[in-house]
């Protein structure tokens, strides 16, 4: 992968660290103000990629990457982000999707989205965990990024499910409210488990027209864990 950029700083910034120190997302450790991880989890974005090829209906597929395994300080980060209000830390993880859709893809895309966050939860949280990390990823790679996906109904919460399960709770849960025929499409979430949301969320981009879909997520939780 690429090496990340550096954060830009303005005036305002510059001084919110002089007093609040920078600290890596990841381990906690007291970064320089410009540096948005230490340099042992940065080199640790590219030790490995997890990747799978999902095969859908109508002999359409989707590849799906992300950064790390969903466990440890990765995990605690990310809960950390989606539940305890630290959305500092989507700067950081979207210059690290930006840079893992670059290293996993030659393609040009079209337009960025993010799988549909329930909107019940959205209020509860203040913002949309994926959609953020869908802006900061799509800035960094001077892309669009519009909110087009949507849910059609409520689905029951998947923590407990299996793959198969999850599956079947997500059918035709999702629908696009754009015409996208013949665009690639780069698909973000925070973390992916069995696949089925990105799938579910595949489907209804490619009934919508799209060429391709790329699917990139901060974690990845081991399939072992659902069979």
């Amino acid at each position: 992968m690429n090496p990340l950029p550096e954060r830009p700083l303005s005036f305002g910034r510059r001084l919110r660290f002089l007093l609040f120190p920078a600290c890596c997302p990841l381990c906690g450790n007291v970064i320089p103000m410009q540096r948005l991880f230490c340099e042992t989890c940065e080199e640790a974005i590219s030790d490995k990629i997890f990747e799978d090829t999902y095969v859908l209906e109508k002999d359409n597929t989707v590849h799906a990457a992300a950064l790390w395994k969903y466990d440890g300080q990765v995990r605690q980060t990310l809960l950390a982000y989606k539940f305890s209000g630290q959305i500092d830390f989507r700067e950081a993880f979207g210059v690290a999707l930006a840079s893992l859709v670059k290293g996993v893809s030659t393609d040009s895309f079209d337009l960025v989205v993010s799988v549909p966050s329930d909107k019940k939860r959205v209020r509860q949280l203040g913002f949309d965990h994926a959609g953020e990390l869908a802006r900061q990823a799509a800035q960094r790679l001077s892309l669009p990024y519009r909110p087009v996906m949507i849910r059609t109904r409520k689905a029951v919460f998947q923590h407990t499910l299996t793959r198969e399960d999850r599956m079947r709770n997500l059918k035709n849960v999702f629908a696009v409210n754009e015409d996208l025929t013949g665009m690639r499409v780069l698909l973000v979430d925070d973390i992916i488990t069995t696949g089925a949301s990105v799938c579910a969320c595949a489907e209804a981009l490619y009934r919508a027209g799209a060429a391709e879909v790329l699917a990139v997520a901060v974690a990845k939780t081991m399939r072992e864990e659902f069979q």
